[in-house]
C-alpha cells in the first residue's frame, strides 16, 4: 500500500487497462478524474478488488474517505 500526496490540488492523467474485466478502482478513478483536480492517490498492489461488484465500490469509497481524513483533504480529490 502506498499513498502519493500533493499539498495543493494537482492536475492528473491516467492510462487504463484495455482488459474486458476491470476492477472497481478503475471505474472510480475514471469518474473522479472527470470533474476535479486531485491531491492523493492510494496505490494498492496487494488486491485489485476485481469482480467484487457493489462491495468493491464500497471498498473504494471507504479507502478514499480514510485517506482524505488522514490527509485532511476532500475525498473527491483521492484516486484509488
Amino acid at each position: 500500500l502506498g499513498v502519493i500526496y500533493s499539498e495543493v490540488p494537482a492536475n492528473a492523467a491516467a492510462v487504463y487497462t484495455t482488459n474486458q474485466v476491470k476492477a472497481a478502482p478503475i471505474f472510480v478513478t475514471k469518474e473522479a478524474m472527470k470533474d476535479t483536480t486531485i491531491q492523493a492517490v492510494v496505490v494498492n498492489s496487494g488486491i485489485a478488488n476485481a469482480c467484487t461488484g457493489a462491495e468493491g465500490f464500497g471498498y473504494c469509497k471507504d479507502t478514499a474517505d480514510a485517506a482524505a481524513k488522514a490527509l485532511n483533504i476532500s475525498a473527491d480529490g483521492v484516486l484509488i
